[in-house]
């Protein structure tokens, strides 16, 4: 009893972690505030479900005192008239003794004459019973002979089981010719029985029309309900152990094929004996579940008839397979061994979807769970892995995308290698899954979290063997990258994992156990992105080279009207780049890389041009015309072609090259410093004046924001016509 409260209480605590868990996973981690507010909400769910427990817990011992005073009181009352009864029995008796004793002494001849007259009622009774009973059996032998099952039954359950007209007298020959009844209806019926199988040829290996055997399999029910009617007389037997008549003749065949000499008994072809027990299950189910079905509802039966059907075929394939697991020379053949796993898996993912889960089934996967096995299989797993990934990494097309002929609809622009490998996690996960011990599922895990970044690993090696960021097969891995670090983000959030992460009580209840690796994957892809990045702020810079040797210093044109012509090939060198990013890298990651991108052009210009130069006020409007009115548009032109094609929901809807903080920076700058000299000057005498707090207010109306006195004053210093006007 101790045993099985403390297995109660680990189920319990196993499953109220598991709650806990899914709440935590579910929690929004990119909202911190909305996070914690979630965790207060599970701590405040979990006090007040203590508190109901510590409530229950009191009235529960409360109520358990309360029912000790009622069981010993009642014990009491009983002691007390069990007392009474036994004095009251035993008065009785010696009062009989005391009646018996008085009658033999007066009036011994009475005695013998009521003896003699009993004998002679008894022999009346027998004659009278005897004649009609032994027509009746007759006339049950010749309904029998007639196949006319229902007059078999009614006569029967007139007969036999309506004991209470039977003298005492003669229920010993009663009993005795009954038995013998029983025992010729039983084997004539079963007889009757596999007949009629065998003229519709049941079980039936291929689909029939039942229409056409409706009456034969009617009769079958009548001689079945016949048959567990006069079984249940002297003994009570089972509506399992009545159709295990009808199933043993799928047990009979199954040991003929799959347990003797013939050809179909061959340990490489596990497939034969799986596919020949879901195919009976297919063809004959119809005839359990309709017909078979009826005799269950007779007899009150808790199961149903197809589960007892699909039972005891499944404890046939249980025996097959535990004897080709118990066989070394079978084991020693991983082929062999890999073969009966898959049919194995296969063959239960069928009989769960036929079955609802197949709940109350026999587990076939409950074979593989010992040691030895597991070791077995967990090795096939990692060897068989390995071997398909590197396989696959040296697929020539392995870098193409999965969709390559609708790669437009593909927002992760997946590539095959990657995708193959999430196939193969999810193949191994639905593989091990099929195990109900959750500590051997962890196991699995284990090695699947050291394959998932291990393969890892092998993509950051072909990164490092990659020229250029901008030739294939960089893009492929980024993409790669990015969408596993997905599916892992994904993976977490599923219950079957989310039990698992806590199973050896070293995770956190807060982070599922593809976290880790889910954080190395964005790690890799954030390393990745800031390579490219950085060739593509090298690229550009030797772009905008020509633009910003201008002569900005002496540039005292009129007001600014054309785009200036030296600007172009820094534009078209990044509208190249941004439409290779299109092109190449997956929707769902780009727009990480447009605000890097964005941001690298605009410090680029910050710190090669506008940083780097002496202003005139002209040369600075000019500079801003150029990136107001051509710069900016263009970008916004590259990063999104148009905004009709995108999802409402797209981050893409909400970009703008205005919204990067360094584009605001530059274009502040410039507004300062293209202001014209007197006001300028101006300008910059009130900002020395002033306090820190109210400059601000003075920029401000030349749209001129984010900088603080010394900054101004440092900007103030780029404008080469004030120097010549002071």
């Amino acid at each position: 009893m101790c045993m099985s409260l403390e297995n109660n209480l680990e189920e319990f605590r196993s499953v109220e972690e598991s709650k806990v868990r899914k709440r935590l996973a579910a929690l929004p981690r990119d909202r911190i505030y909305d996070y914690f507010d979630g965790i207060d909400s599970v701590l405040k769910d979990l006090n007040e479900q203590r508190l109901e427990l510590e409530a229950d817990e009191a009235l529960r011992i409360e109520n358990l005192r309360e029912t000790r005073a009622l069981c010993n009181s009642a014990r009491k009352e009983l002691d007390s008239l069990k007392e009474k009864l036994l004095h009251t029995v035993k008065s009785h008796e010696n009062e009989r003794s005391e009646a018996m004793k008085s009658i033999h002494s007066k009036a011994p001849d009475l005695v013998d004459y009521v003896q003699k007259l009993s004998e002679m009622k008894a022999r009346l009774i027998e004659l009278k019973f005897a004649q009609p009973f032994e027509m009746e059996l007759e006339n049950i032998k010749v309904a029998l002979v007639s196949r006319d099952y229902d007059s078999v039954l009614s006569r029967y359950e007139a007969t036999i089981l309506e004991t209470s007209r039977v003298p005492s007298s003669v229920a010993k020959q009663f009993e005795q010719k009954a038995g013998l009844l029983d025992d010729f209806l039983v084997v004539a019926l079963q007889k009757d029985l596999y007949q009629l199988y065998q003229k519709i040829r049941f079980p039936f290996e291929f689909s029939i029309d039942f229409r056409a055997v409706r009456s034969d399999l009617e009769t079958s029910v009548q001689i079945l309900r016949c048959l567990h009617i006069i079984s249940n007389r002297k003994r009570e037997k089972s509506v399992v152990e009545l159709l295990s008549l009808v199933t043993k003749l799928f047990e009979d065949r199954f040991n003929f094929h799959f347990w003797g000499t013939n050809k179909t008994n061959n340990p490489a072809k596990p497939e034969w004996f799986f596919k020949q027990v879901l195919d009976w299950i297919s063809y004959n189910g119809d005839y359990f579940s309709v017909y078979l079905q009826r005799v269950c509802d007779m007899f009150d039966c808790e199961e149903t008839a197809d589960g007892i059907f699909i039972k005891c075929l499944i404890m046939k394939v249980k025996d097959k397979v535990q004897s080709l697991l118990t066989k070394g020379s079978f084991m020693s053949n991983r082929i062999m061994f890999s073969h009966l796993l898959d049919e194995s898996i296969a063959f239960s993912n069928e009989i769960n979807q036929l079955c609802e889960n197949g709940g109350g089934l026999p587990d076939i996967m409950s074979l593989f769970m010992k040691t030895e096995i597991i070791d077995e299989w967990v090795e096939l797993e990692k060897d068989a892995i390995a071997v398909g990934i590197d396989e696959v990494l040296a697929d020539p097309h392995a870098y193409e995308c999965r969709f390559e002929e609708a790669r437009d609809i593909d927002k992760f622009i997946v590539p095959n290698f990657a995708s193959t490998f999430i196939i193969l996690m999810k193949s191994m996960s639905e593989r091990y899954m099929m195990i109900t011990v959750a500590f051997l599922r962890s196991r699995f895990l284990k090695h699947q979290l050291l394959i998932i970044d291990e393969f890892l690993s092998r993509i950051a090696r072909i990164f490092h063997e990659t020229e250029s960021p901008w030739h294939v097969p960089y893009p492929a891995l980024m993409n790669s990258v990015w969408f596993i670090g997905v599916v892992l983000e994904e993976w977490n959030s599923e219950d079957q994992f989310i039990e698992l992460s806590g199973i050896e009580g070293k995770q956190s209840l807060a982070r599922g156990p593809f976290d880790e690796s889910a954080d190395l994957y964005r790690h890799e892809w954030r390393k990745r992105a800031k390579h490219l990045i950085t060739s593509f702020r090298n690229i550009i810079s030797n772009k905008v080279r020509v633009y910003a040797a201008q002569n900005w210093f002496q540039m005292n044109h009129s007001k600014p009207l054309d785009f200036s012509p030296s600007l172009s090939d820094f534009v078209d060198e990044i509208s190249q780049r941004i439409r290779w990013l299109r092109d190449n890298i997956s929707e769902d990651s780009r727009l990480s890389l447009y605000h890097l991108i964005n941001f690298e052009v605009w410090d680029c210009l910050m710190v090669e041009v506008v940083s780097s130069n002496s202003f005139t006020h002209k040369a600075a409007a000019q500079m801003l015309f150029d990136f107001q009115e051509g710069l900016i548009p263009l970008l916004n032109k590259a990063f999104i072609p148009s905004k009709r094609s995108l999802n409402q929901e797209s981050g893409f809807r909400h970009f703008s090259v205005l919204k990067e903080k360094r584009c605001c920076e530059v274009l502040n700058v410039l507004r300062l410093l293209a202001l014209p000299s007197p006001t300028a000057i101006l300008l910059r005498d009130e900002v020395q004046r002033i306090p820190e707090s109210m400059v601000h207010e003075k920029t401000a109306p030349f749209g001129i924001v984010g900088f603080n006195r010394e900054q101004l004053l440092l900007l103030f210093e780029q404008r080469c016509d004030m120097h010549r006007i002071s």
